[in-house]
């Protein structure tokens, strides 16, 4: 009788594990299939060849690596009219929506805090909470690299630099190009022009001819300069992309940030339950980001000098902004062996390294 009881016991046993299980499975499935669901808002388009595909080629990727859905919305406007955008994707089930704009950045937090169980990352900016993380690339690791480049490749020694505006992390890649061209050409003079728009191919090439340049860089908010340069003839370093497909005959080089690993962690992480809000960096150290391939047409030995540069910075030997640092009236802004911490260089920065010659 024991016996028949010790049995009829067991086999209830492994039918309530079995149904715990299966339970575990359906339920762990359902949540899977909801949080599998991801939401890109861009303000231009997903083959722009410019910071909106820096975003969506990642997340296209792991989407269809990893079978999950990706919905995105096009030259969505940086205003009020973006919220309708990001509701219309929670709507539609996305349980992270991404922004590749701070211009988003407010209308947003109005979202995110309507919907807690919505998780948000915004691509520079500089607020947080539980269900909203922002986060930038220490781009300035790369300009200072690509400055490099731009320093041992001219021969007039008249370089340029075309930007859309005096935003602290434009100021910040101006001045990170500016001391890698003074490191290795300190006799070289670093022009910069701001544009307002960032677009204009036409006051790119006056620019060009103004100061006689044998190099354009620009901060990659639009690719008209480098077509500027390549129908001038002068040597052009970009953002983002290898553009040597387009502008054959003078590209060089360019900043770059890959985000694979960055949106795996966050997907990740929003599956798992445990998404963490925050304001965070990328960087070199990290594989986030890089310059792309040197061009055919850059000298001999520059590829060697970038290569220990990039090396002593992924070891964490060296970064951009350690001291000493003047700016451009002289004045010490960073005292020999002391460095600026993160937050004044990608967020605060508001004066020009010694160097730095302003087109007016």
């Amino acid at each position: 009788m024991k016996k028949g009881i010790f049995i009829t016991g067991a086999i209830c046993l492994i039918a309530f594990t079995a149904l715990l299980l299966f339970t575990y499975i359906f339920v762990a499935k359902g949540r899977e299939a909801k949080e599998l669901k991801v939401g890109l808002i861009m303000n231009g388009t997903h083959d722009d060849r410019s910071l909106s595909e820096v975003h969506f080629d990642p997340l296209y990727k792991i989407s269809k690596d990893r079978g999950l859905v990706l919905e995105y919305f096009e030259n969505v406007p940086l205003d009020e009219s973006s919220m309708d955008r990001m509701v219309e994707l929670i709507e539609d089930g996305c349980s992270l929506i991404v922004l590749d704009s701070s211009f988003y950045e407010d209308y947003a937090r109005t979202v995110a805090i309507a919907h807690p169980e919505v998780n948000f990352t915004c691509f520079y900016g500089n607020s947080y909470m539980p269900n909203f993380l922002t986060f930038t690339g220490r781009l300035y690791q790369a300009h200072y690299l690509t400055g490099i480049v731009a320093g041992l490749q001219t021969d007039s020694g008249n370089i340029g630099f075309y930007s859309q505006n005096r935003e602290p992390i434009l100021i910040t890649g101006v001045n990170a190009f500016t001391l890698g061209v003074k490191k290795v050409n300190p006799e070289a003079k670093v022009f910069v022009r701001f544009s307002g728009t960032g677009d204009d191919k036409k006051d790119a090439a006056d620019f060009i001819n103004k100061r006689k340049l044998d190099i354009l860089a620009c901060d990659g908010v639009s690719n008209e300069p480098l077509a500027a340069a390549e129908e001038s003839g002068v040597w052009s370093i970009g953002m983002h992309f290898d553009l040597s497909d387009r502008y054959p005959n003078t590209f060089l080089t360019g900043a770059a940030l890959d985000l694979t690993d960055f949106y795996s962690e966050q997907i990740q992480r929003c599956e798992r339950g445990i998404f963490l809000g925050e304001n965070d960096h990328v960087g070199i150290d990290g594989n986030a980001l890089d310059i792309v391939p040197l061009s055919e047409h850059v000298k001999s030995g520059v590829e060697e000098e970038v290569d220990a540069e990039r090396q002593l910075m992924k070891d964490r030997k060296k970064d951009v902004f350690y001291g000493p640092i003047t700016d451009i009236n002289g004045d010490v802004r960073v005292n020999e062996g002391e460095s600026m911490p993160d937050r004044e260089v990608l967020y605060d920065l508001e004066w020009f390294v010694s160097g730095v010659i302003i087109d007016e």
